[in-house]
């Protein structure tokens, strides 16, 4: 066990030995990111006392654990430039740049195999979306894809594990303040919880949905909405000026 009881494994990942379990997943997820960003601001403070090579050297291994991680990838280029070792850190910048687009790339295929009705395939797309966005610790693009992930498991009639995924999004979405996405996911939510029959709920989410849209002026949405509500008395879509 580690801090606070926190089960660990033998390599001090925290619930490794759970990972599979429901109730794991998201607080290891959140667990690990702030682990990455302690390390990542030891060594930024390391690099400002002149730790270059020292630095250079450690994070050459995260860095091959987290490819994608822009912030890991700053400082290992920071570390290798000061330490007089420019072309390497101008071949992590270019290696960075090769597979900075591999999270918004999946997300397209996701959208385009959901178009086709080949669900599966597209949830694989969004689940490759969202680990691409969290090695590159872009909080934006995970939440995107965590919704993206949700919604194609209410695709498949996984209605319960859309909540997850969806309700996760939802909270990393209000905190960046991205009014469009929380619409979009606030759909989703409604959406499951239409299917598992929880009225009140799904009512809940597509007039938040509903609301934001009309405050956004996004007529295309409004409609959808109201299409995903069905029968529910959600709002007229004449509300939308």
């Amino acid at each position: 066990f580690g801090e606070q009881g926190i089960p660990m494994n033998a390599s001090g990942e925290p619930y490794a030995d759970v990972a599979d379990a429901e109730f794991a997943r998201a607080e290891a997820t959140r667990l690990a990111e702030q682990r990455l960003a302690v390390r990542e601001r030891l060594a930024d403070a390391r690099l400002a006392r002149g730790e270059h090579d020292l630095v250079a050297a450690e994070l050459a291994e995260l860095v091959a654990r987290h490819p994608l991680r822009e912030g890991l990838r700053a400082l290992q280029m920071r570390a290798l430039y000061a330490g007089g070792r420019q072309a390497e850190a101008l071949a992590v910048y270019a290696d960075l740049r090769a597979h900075a687009g591999q999270g918004k790339t999946h997300l397209l295929l996701s959208d385009l195999f959901e178009d086709q009705g080949r669900y599966q395939q597209s949830l694989w797309h969004a689940q490759q979306a969202h680990a691409a966005f969290s090695e590159a610790g872009d909080r934006a693009g995970q939440a995107r894809a965590l919704n993206s992930v949700g919604w194609k498991y209410a695709l498949l009639g996984e209605y319960q594990r859309a909540l997850s995924f969806c309700g996760q999004a939802l909270v990393m979405l209000r905190e960046q303040g991205h009014r469009f996405g929380e619409a979009h996911t606030l759909d989703s939510l409604g959406f499951a919880h239409h299917h598992l029959g929880h009225q009140d709920r799904a009512i809940g989410c597509y007039r938040q949905a509903l609301d934001l849209f009309v405050q956004l002026g996004d007529r295309p949405y409004i409609a959808i909405v109201q299409e995903h509500a069905g029968d529910y008395d959600v709002g007229p879509q004449s509300d939308a000026r």
